[in-house]
């Protein structure tokens, strides 16, 4: 993050989300704080309770059940809002412990998301977060949720991660859905595949259904849109998106 702020003027920065267990909450903040500065100002902290428990084991991190890394979320939450908006910290916690600040102090207010579908890590959104942010949500996983952050006494941006598949037609479309369907070796009909990513909140369609369904969830009370690219270096898939995205919405 810090190699791209400096070689970047505009876009803004972030994980998407970062594990709770991953680092030090304390040291986390003080980290986002340095970006943030030599960034001006760029850096979107994105923190979530973590659930990919391979990575964990991966990097010999312990992985305790949800119910702790919840509780471990709130903590961290407590240390990391305080410090990255100028205050100082005192905490003795069951997991984490903090007792100190951030200088020099972040010059302009950092974003700071909360990134989850549980009921507890939506509810620390309302509680902590600037945004709260949700994994290719179906409508009836995400308008249970919505409640949560309408009931805050202040402002919280919805958000909305997850992949797209994006074609130029129909044709172009189905290509890009076998690829993917090859890519993951799943071997069914392509409109069966294409029923099943919809159900999993994937956006998908031509130009015209793509902005629809973009659209669509706007009206659900979505804000903003996070898009991943399944392939990174498919420069086309990101011109046609960019495309899309002027005409459309």
């Amino acid at each position: 993050m810090a190699a791209l702020s400096i070689r970047t003027k505009k876009v803004k920065l972030g994980p998407m989300v970062t594990p709770v267990g991953f680092r030090n909450p304390a040291v986390l903040a003080r980290m986002a704080c340095t970006v943030h500065s030599i960034s001006n100002g760029r850096l979107q902290l994105g923190i979530g309770a973590g659930w990919y428990k391979d990575e964990y084991d991966a990097h010999g991190i312990p992985f305790p059940g949800f119910a702790a890394r919840k509780r471990q979320l709130r903590e961290a939450l407590v240390i990391v809002s305080s410090l990255v908006r100028g205050k100082k910290v005192d905490l003795d916690g069951k997991y984490f412990s903090a007792h100190t600040e951030c200088l020099p102090k972040p010059k302009s207010r950092m974003n700071l998301i909360v990134g989850g579908k549980s009921r507890g890590t939506v509810a620390l959104a309302s509680e902590f977060a600037d945004e709260w942010n949700f994994f290719g949500p179906t409508k009836e996983t995400f308008m249970p949720l919505r409640k949560f952050i309408e009931a805050a006494s202040r402002k919280i941006v919805i958000s909305q991660t997850g992949p797209f598949i994006l074609g130029e037609d129909n044709r172009d479309l189905e290509a890009k859905l076998r690829k993917w369907a090859a890519r993951r070796g799943v071997e069914k009909d392509v409109s069966v595949f294409k029923r099943e990513l919809r159900r999993f909140g994937v956006i998908l369609g031509t130009p015209e259904e793509f902005v629809s369904e973009l659209q669509e969830r706007r009206e659900w009370g979505i804000e903003k849109f996070y898009l991943q690219l399944a392939d990174p270096t498919a420069k086309s898939s990101a011109g046609l998106l960019t495309d899309v995205l002027r005409r459309g919405v």
